[in-house]
């Protein structure tokens, strides 16, 4: 005996699943917007929003350069070529 399924694909549910999918995506870029907002702001520029995930980077990557911690020489080595690296990346978005 054999058995069959059939597997049938509404288009409304498909549609369905893709505004949630928008929507939900939407709603996580959310905050970096408002960075971009923020640095177009501060700089008085536009800034789109790959700059603005630069720029995100960049501020991690100081942090982690420069915050008090027991790290490891190897440690802050890769945060020292990670800043440089993030810093190359900034200037070359920010022509």
């Amino acid at each position: 005996m054999e058995k069959e399924m059939v597997l049938m694909s509404g288009n409304s549910n498909v549609k369905n699943v893709s505004e949630t999918i928008k929507k939900v995506l939407f709603v996580l870029n959310m905050p970096l917007r408002w960075l971009s907002k923020y640095y177009s702001s501060v700089l008085e520029r536009e800034v789109n929003m790959r700059q603005t995930k630069a720029l995100t980077e960049a501020q991690l990557a100081f942090f982690a350069l420069v915050m008090p911690a027991d790290y490891s020489l190897l440690l802050r080595i890769a945060a020292c070529i990670w800043f440089v690296l993030v810093l190359r990346r900034c200037r070359n978005l920010m022509k």
